[in-house]
């Protein structure tokens, strides 16, 4: 089976994400609604860790599986490979560590990062 990958370099960028380790970015999709753009991680000599494979090929096998799981489709940006998935929960809560927080952002936009 082969999954198309979606170009999202016209997409325009709402925030960048800071929670975790990996490089990522909130974009406007042609919805209006927040895509996070997740970047393929490469280490020092430019090999690809397969992150972007591994998170479609678990989206797929939850959704076969009838496990609740967010979408997630391959995708490219500006010529770098990563996944996009929409954003699912309420916009208004923020997750920070082990707590939830209700955050300042407006309804339908990025999430505010304290």
């Amino acid at each position: 089976m082969q999954f198309p990958i979606r170009d999202v370099s016209g997409w325009p960028a709402r925030a960048e994400e800071q929670m975790g380790s990996k490089r990522k970015v909130w974009l406007a999709g042609p919805d209006q609604d927040p895509y996070l753009f997740k970047y393929v991680r490469q280490d020092s000599i430019g090999g690809i860790y397969g992150d972007d494979w591994a998170e479609k090929l678990a989206a797929e096998l939850a959704k076969l599986l009838g496990v609740p799981a967010a979408a997630v489709d391959l995708a490219e940006r500006n010529g770098s490979a990563g996944i996009i998935c929409r954003r699912v929960n309420d916009p208004g809560l923020v997750e920070s560590g082990m707590s939830t927080e209700r955050a300042s952002a407006s309804p339908g936009s990025a999430p505010a990062i304290r």
